[in-house]
C-alpha cells in the first residue's frame, strides 16, 4: 500500500510540474505538505496540512480564515487527498475527501470553480476553470472516466 501511495503522489507531482506556469499556487487539502516543496509550488495558505481544520481541537474560525485564502487566490489546482484518516490527531475516521462533506463552504468552492482533471487512488486533482491547459507534455495518460468523488458527488 505504501509503494502506491508514494507511486500516486509522484503522479500528483509530475502532472502539477507539467501542466503549471510560473506564478501559479496550488492548495492540497490532506496532509503531504511535500508536493509543495518538489512542485515548487506554494499555497495561499498557512494551512499546508487540514488536521487543524478537520480536528475538533481546531477553532471554526480557521477555516472561515482559509476559505477568504482561496477565495482571493484562487489556486490553479486544488488536490484532495483519499485514505489519509489519521484519527489520533484529527478524531474522525474519516479521510479528507470524505471530510468534505462536513465543510460544506469548501466542497461548495471545489464543485462550484474547479473540475476534476486527475483520479488516482489516493488523490484527485482539480482544476480551476478557465485555466489554460500546461504548455508542457503532461506525463500522465489520459483519463477516459468520469470522475466523482466516493461521496458521490
Amino acid at each position: 500500500m505504501r509503494d502506491e501511495h508514494l507511486k500516486d503522489k509522484m503522479r500528483v507531482i509530475h502532472y502539477l510540474k507539467a501542466e503549471s506556469h510560473p506564478g501559479d499556487q496550488i492548495y492540497v487539502w490532506g496532509f503531504h505538505a511535500l508536493i509543495y516543496y518538489l512542485t515548487g509550488l506554494p499555497s495561499p495558505t498557512r494551512f499546508v496540512v487540514n488536521f487543524p481544520l478537520m480536528s475538533r481541537w481546531g477553532p471554526f474560525i480557521w477555516r472561515d480564515e482559509l476559505m477568504g485564502d482561496l477565495d482571493r487566490a484562487r489556486p490553479a489546482f486544488i488536490v484532495v487527498e483519499r485514505k489519509d484518516v489519521v484519527p489520533t490527531v484529527t478524531f474522525t475516521n474519516l479521510d479528507s475527501e470524505l471530510f468534505l462533506n462536513n465543510f460544506p463552504q469548501l466542497n461548495a468552492f471545489i464543485s462550484g470553480s474547479y473540475t476534476p482533471v486527475l483520479e488516482l487512488n489516493y488523490y484527485v486533482i482539480y482544476r480551476r476553470r478557465g485555466f489554460p491547459e500546461g504548455t508542457k507534455k503532461s506525463h500522465e495518460p489520459a483519463q477516459g472516466t468520469q470522475i466523482s468523488r466516493r461521496d458521490g458527488s
